[in-house]
This record gives C-alpha cells, structure tokens and sequence, in this order.
C-alpha cells in the first residue's frame, strides 16, 4: 500500500539524491512503478498519489534515456 506521505517522503529523497543523477533517476522509475502498481491493483488516493509523485519531476538532475 503506498500512502501519500510516503511518495512525499521518497520525492524528498530524490531531491537529496540529485548530485548522483543515476541514484535519482532511478529512484524516480521506482517511485513512478510503485503508484502505478499500487493504482492497477486498486488502491486508493490515485490521483493524490500521481500529483505528488509527478512532483519529482521538478527536481533538476540529467536524467538519462536509451531513445
């Protein structure tokens, strides 16, 4: 189950992780994957969620793609 204080608490995280811009991005897919999963699964607080985990977003880090 995933809370919205706990996205709250791991966008923080992300936000003390961005000098090491892998361990962020990372970090951000793995939040992205648990509201998601937590949101398919029928949990609560969805929309809640995404707004909050979106906020990660914000973050300015480089950020790596393979497309």
């Amino acid at each position: 189950m995933v809370e919205v204080q706990d996205v709250k608490d791991r966008v923080s995280m992300i936000e003390g992780l961005k000098e090491d811009s892998k361990g962020a991005q990372a970090e951000e897919e793995h939040l992205y994957n648990d509201v998601l999963e937590h949101i398919s699964a029928g949990g609560k607080n969805g929309q809640q969620l995404v707004q909050e985990a979106l906020k990660a977003q914000q973050i300015k880090f480089p950020r790596f793609t393979t497309v």
